[in-house]
């Protein structure tokens, strides 16, 4: 029942703070009935624009997230937390609001949202690998490098099999993006075959 990340945080940083719950343990979002008009107010971006709360939207969302209650209390019983801790983390989250400085975790002042009118939802949060930061180095000509940087002729590779592409961070999910870049590999690797 306690809070352990910005929540507006994405990407990497998010995913390390996912890292730090004890294993076996589920991490939950928790908001509560007037998100719509938060999200509206602090815009949300998604894949294709920025999200707009619409009467639809919020039904879908309060039909999906797996748990409802009346009370905190009552919602972390049914999630299994502690509920006098959940209680207390949801109002320090509350009071850092109000006092527009997330001391404890840097949210934006115009950013940290309250948990305040009922009812309340919760749903699972997990992180996901959305493409491996590993991956087999390669030189400009997509020809697979052993670790002393020969080549290992006649052996490619394109696409997410190629390595060190992201750094050692991707906090851009953009959709079609891996696939993007496979095909353009393919297409660079295809014309150097041709060419060689």
């Amino acid at each position: 029942g306690k809070r352990f990340l910005n929540e507006n945080t994405s990407g990497g940083p998010a995913m390390a703070s996912q890292l730090t719950i004890p294993e076996n343990s589920t991490a939950f979002q928790i908001f509560d009935s007037k998100f719509g008009e938060d999200i509206n107010r602090i815009g949300i971006m998604a894949f294709d624009g920025v999200i707009e709360a619409t009467d639809e939207y919020v039904e879908n969302i309060k039909k999906s997230a797996t748990y409802q209650a009346d009370t905190i209390e009552e919602l972390a019983g049914q999630i299994g937390v502690d509920p006098t801790t959940l209680a207390e983390t949801i109002a320090r989250k509350n009071e850092l609001a109000a006092a527009g400085d997330d001391v404890d975790f840097g949210v934006a002042p115009d950013r940290i949202l309250t948990v305040e009118e009922p009812p309340f939802y919760a749903t699972p949060s997990g992180s996901v690998a959305f493409v491996g930061l590993s991956g087999l180095v390669c030189n400009e000509n997509l020809e697979v490098l052993t670790e002393s940087g020969d080549v290992l002729p006649g052996l490619y590779a394109v696409g997410n099999m190629v390595g060190r592409r992201s750094a050692n961070m991707y906090t851009t999910p953009i959709c079609g993006a891996t696939n993007g870049i496979a095909l353009t590999d393919g297409y660079l690797l295809g014309k150097h075959l041709a060419e060689n």
